[in-house]
């Protein structure tokens, strides 16, 4: 049978009481401290990487409306320290699909660089000293889960090594996403992801998509309202997926270019699969990016 834990996921209890399944928040709340779940939970397989992780840049905020600081963000950001932070369940990456979405082609060479190699601090802070930046006050917000909440911190140190003057804003996950994507908080820059909705690259270009924005419950934190990007997005989302690899790969490499720098994609999460050593790991587990582990299919030994 399902039950809801405390901590707001599910589990999946047997006629004996032995837990089958779990998921992963729930283990990452409560730090694998009970004895059952360290004791039926002795699988893990990571899954594909359906999530994209990232900052977003707030190009509509006139405080830092110039692309300069926005580069200088892209080219400070050490993608080796966001999979430390992730625990290794990360894959360091430049673009804004995820792998396996269609349109998903690595960009080779990244124009930030090396993704698991040292950021370019010196050229960020040539940059923020360009755009006569030094000094200027940003607020970083980001939310008090555990993970988003280090990211969120090492992102504004980051910004300060480079050359402005950043303070990180934490606030309640459970409010997060409303706080941000109210137009009147004025975010100028924030921790952001995104999780596949369905199997189409418009579910991640509408992000960053100019009819998007909204006075509330906006999630084009960025506020880009670029026309290239608004037709690209538009004609990608009015077609079906198998007609759009093409204009996708371009978009993907348009928004992470230079030339917009409306987000700092850092990488894509893996998403993880736990279950008791008594079920069929190999044969009856499936997974997929949407709805993730299908139920379903579970079987025993």
């Amino acid at each position: 049978m399902a039950e809801e834990h405390e901590h707001g996921g599910t589990v999946i209890r047997g006629d004996d009481g032995a837990i089958y399944f779990i998921r992963p928040e729930i283990l990452e709340m409560t730090k694998v401290t009970e004895p059952e779940m360290q004791a039926f939970c002795a699988s893990l397989i990571e899954e594909h990487q359906s999530e994209v992780e990232g900052f977003a840049l707030g190009s509509g905020v006139a405080s830092l409306a110039f692309v300069g600081p926005f580069q200088a963000a892209n080219y400070g950001f050490d993608k080796r320290a966001a999979v430390r932070l992730f625990g290794g369940l990360l894959t360091p990456d430049c673009n804004f699909l995820p792998p396996g979405m269609v349109g998903y082609t690595k960009i080779d060479p990244c124009p930030w660089g090396d993704p698991n190699g040292a950021p370019d601090l010196e050229k960020a802070r040539s940059l923020i000293k360009e755009a006569g930046a030094e000094g200027a006050k940003v607020t970083v917000w980001g939310d008090d889960e555990e993970r988003s909440k280090k990211m969120t911190e090492y992102y504004t140190d980051v910004l300060n090594k480079i050359g402005l003057k950043a303070k990180p804003k934490i606030i309640g996950a459970e409010t997060y996403f409303d706080t941000i994507g109210n137009r009147k908080t004025n975010a100028v820059t924030m921790f952001d992801d995104w999780f596949q909705d369905f199997p189409h690259p418009a579910d991640f270009f509408f992000l960053v998509e100019g009819k998007s924005i909204q006075p509330t419950h906006n999630q084009n934190h960025s506020l880009a309202n670029d026309p290239e990007v608004n037709k690209l997005a538009g004609e990608i989302a009015t077609e079906p997926a198998e007609k759009v690899e093409d204009k996708s790969v371009e978009l993907d490499k348009l928004l992470t270019s230079p030339e917009k720098a409306y987000v700092i994609p850092y990488g894509h999460s893996h998403d993880t699969t736990f279950v008791s050593e008594r079920m069929d790991l190999k044969n009856c587990t499936v997974y997929n990016p949407v709805y993730r582990d299908d139920w379903s299919q579970f079987c025993l030994k």
